[in-house]
């Protein structure tokens, strides 16, 4: 077991190497966290990844239209997964692009 005044004091504490590049991690991770939070703080959030998320979404409905039913056309399911990504992408764009304003 090593002694813990001989670790090296830049070290993030031990567990929580998983914080080094995010804002929210705990305290003593190189980058992120610990920071002092106000009574009004409600936290850091995440951007939601619109792209992902309807993707996900498109995915899981045409994997149920699979098993409920009939096999459906291949052409039309296709036609579908192309709409509907596109969709996606272009939900996405339009986020981000409001995002940077």
């Amino acid at each position: 077991m090593t002694d813990p005044a001989a670790r090296d004091p830049w070290a993030p504490e031990p567990g929580t190497a998983w914080a080094a590049h995010h804002e929210w991690g705990p305290e003593g991770a190189y980058g992120g966290g610990g920071r002092d939070r106000g009574p009004g703080d409600q936290g850091l959030r995440h951007r939601t990844d619109w792209m992902a998320l309807l993707g996900g979404v498109l995915f899981i409905g045409i994997g149920i239209r699979f098993i409920a039913g009939p096999p459906p056309d291949a052409l039309t399911m296709l036609a579908v997964l192309l709409v509907g990504l596109a969709f996606a992408g272009l939900v996405a764009l339009i986020v981000t692009a409001t995002r940077r304003r």
